[in-house]
C-alpha cells in the first residue's frame, strides 16, 4: 500500500513529537533544545504527516549559515514508516527551501547506511568524520564555575561576551554561524571556553563549546590554531572536566591528525564513522585544519 503523506513547517506544537522521535534514536534532546532552536530562527524545520490523519511521522532540521552554506540534520522517520520515501521527500523539501534563500552549498553528515539515499539526491562525499566516545568514572568532581578550568589562562565565554568568537569562527568554519553559537551558549548546560594571546584578550587562539544532554556530554565546536596543539589539548581538558555525565562524545574529521591524536591520548575510543556530504558548489570550506571538532552532527 502506498503511503500518503505531506510535509509542512515545524511549529512549537511539534516540540513534544520532536523530543519523542529523537529519543527513540538516543539523541538526548530536550524540549528546551527544540524550543530554543525554533525561537532563535537558526534555520527551518519540517514535519512529515501521514494523510489524512495528520499523524506526525518524521522530521528534519536545517541550519542556515548566512545564506552561504547550510546544514541538514535531525533527519528521522518513525520506524514503521521507513523505506516509503518520507526521508527523501523531507530532504528534497529542505534543499528546495534553502535554494530559494540563496544557499549555494548544502552539507550534511550521513550514517553509512543512509549514504545511498543522499547519493541518489546528488550529494557527494567530502570525507569521513569519526565519533569518539569517552566513558568517565562513576564519581565525577563537583563542577565549579568559579574555577572551572585547571588553567587560569582560559576564559569562560557567556552570552554577553561571545561577540569576539563570531569573527574567529566564521573565518575557520567558512560561514557565519553566530545564531547557532549564541543558542548553544544560552542553552542548558552550555559552556564555552576560549584562549587568548596576551593580557588584552584581543587575539583569539581557540575556543571550545559543550552541551550537556539528557544522556551524554557533547563537545564541539572545538576550534583552534593547529600550530598551538597544546592549547587545543588544554581546551578539551577544561571542557571534559565540567562533565556531569559519564558519556562524553566528540566528532572530528579523521584527517585532522592533531585532533585524533589528542583524543586517543585522552583515551577516547572511535565508536562510529559518518560521511560528510555536499550538494551544490564546493564553497565555504574555511580553514579545515583549524576545526578540531564539529559543532554537532546535525548542525556542522
Amino acid at each position: 500500500m502506498v503511503l500518503e503523506f505531506s510535509i509542512r513547517p515545524f511549529t512549537l506544537n511539534d516540540v513534544d513529537f520532536a523530543v519523542e522521535i529523537t529519543d527513540g534514536e538516543g539523541w538526548g534532546y530536550s524540549k528546551e533544545d527544540f524550543t530554543l532552536m525554533f525561537l532563535m530562527g537558526v534555520g527551518d524545520n519540517f514535519i512529515a504527516e501521514e494523510e489524512p490523519s495528520k499523524h506526525a511521522i518524521g522530521m528534519l532540521s536545517t541550519y542556515d549559515y548566512g545564506n552561504k552554506v547550510a546544514w541538514i540534520g535531525n533527519v528521522v522517520v518513525q520506524k514503521e514508516y521507513r523505506h516509503k520515501g518520507v526521508a527523501k521527500s523531507l530532504v528534497k523539501r529542505a534543499v528546495r527551501q534553502l535554494r530559494k534563500q540563496g544557499v549555494k552549498a548544502v552539507r550534511l553528515y550521513s550514517k553509512m547506511n543512509a549514504e545511498p539515499l543522499y547519493r541518489k539526491l546528488d550529494f557527494v562525499s567530502e570525507g569521513t568524520i569519526g565519533v569518539f566516545t569517552k566513558t568517565m568514572g562513576t564519581r565525577q568532581p563537583e563542577r565549579s564555575l568559579d574555577a572551572p578550568f585547571g588553567s587560569k589562562d582560559l576564559t569562560r565565554i557567556d552570552g554577553t561576551s561571545v561577540e569576539r568568537l563570531f569573527e574567529f569562527d566564521g573565518k575557520c568554519f567558512g560561514a557565519d554561524r553566530r545564531k547557532v553559537i549564541a543558542s548553544m551558549v544560552r542553552s542548558r548546560g552550555g559552556l564555552c571556553f576560549a584562549k587568548f594571546n596576551g593580557y588584552t584578550k584581543r587575539n583569539l587562539v581557540g575556543f571550545i563549546m559543550t552541551a550537556e544532554g539528557e544522556k551524554e556530554f557533547q563537545v564541539g565546536p572545538w576550534v583552534c590554531d593547529p600550530e598551538r596543539i597544546e592549547v587545543a589539548e588544554e581546551l578539551i581538558r577544561a571542557a571534559i572536566s565540567q562533565s556531569k555525565k559519564r558519556k562524553i562524545t566528540v566528532a572530528t574529521a579523521l584527517e585532522n591528525g592533531p585532533s585524533t591524536s589528542i583524543l586517543e591520548k585522552l583515551r577516547f575510543i572511535k565508536t562510529m564513522d559518518v560521511i560528510k556530504m555536499r550538494k551544490g558548489r564546493n564553497l565555504y570550506n574555511g580553514q579545515p585544519s583549524w576545526l578540531f571538532a564539529v559543532g554537532g552532527l546535525e548542525k556542522g
